[in-house]
């Protein structure tokens, strides 16, 4: 019986990793055109996504989703790290992120 119910939850947890989530509002910097603020949104967003996937955090996601209740804290913590990484490197670039 706790074998169908794990059998259950597991594609739930792994599609939870998959969801997108906002990383941020960006406000449009004066001077650049649609198409400099759309890449310099998409790289950014790359560098936030790959600072979230270094060793690092994947060791204590990977800790922290071991167990059904340390899911949410793992995936949560990821947001942090990918919205946090973006926000730096958005204002690097001049962009303010709300």
């Amino acid at each position: 019986m706790k074998r169908v119910k794990l059998l259950a939850v597991l594609p739930v947890l792994l599609l939870a990793g998959c969801a997108t989530f906002p990383l941020g509002t960006v406000h449009a910097q004066a001077g650049r055109t649609a198409d400099e603020q759309q890449l310099d949104i998409l790289v950014c967003k790359d560098q936030a996504h790959t600072k979230a996937s270094g060793a690092g955090p994947q060791v204590t996601g990977f800790l922290l989703s071991a167990t059904l209740i340390g899911a949410p804290l793992g995936v949560k913590m990821d947001q942090q790290i990918q919205r946090s990484e973006f926000k730096s490197c958005m204002a690097a670039k001049g962009y303010t992120v709300s």
